[in-house]
């Protein structure tokens, strides 16, 4: 399954979003940061994931940051 951050609005908050890539999706700092700032320049970014009721959680948490997101199965 895959989770696709498209777009953030305003009131992003980036720090945030960089540690729950790190505390729910176990990436590094190095790819968490990376995967913001393409977000900031416009990008979208497809992550996958193993377990449905972590991305599930994830995405929730992501929108409550002003993140837009959506799981592909």
């Amino acid at each position: 399954m895959k989770i696709i951050i498209e777009s953030w609005n305003e009131g992003f908050q980036k720090i945030a979003l960089t540690h729950l890539q790190i505390d729910l999706l176990k990436l590094s700092l190095k790819e968490a940061k990376s995967n913001v700032d393409k977000l900031l320049d416009g990008h979208s970014i497809i992550i996958d994931v193993n377990n449905e009721q972590l991305a599930t959680t994830f995405v929730k948490e992501v929108k409550n940051i002003n993140v837009n997101c959506r799981m592909l199965l």
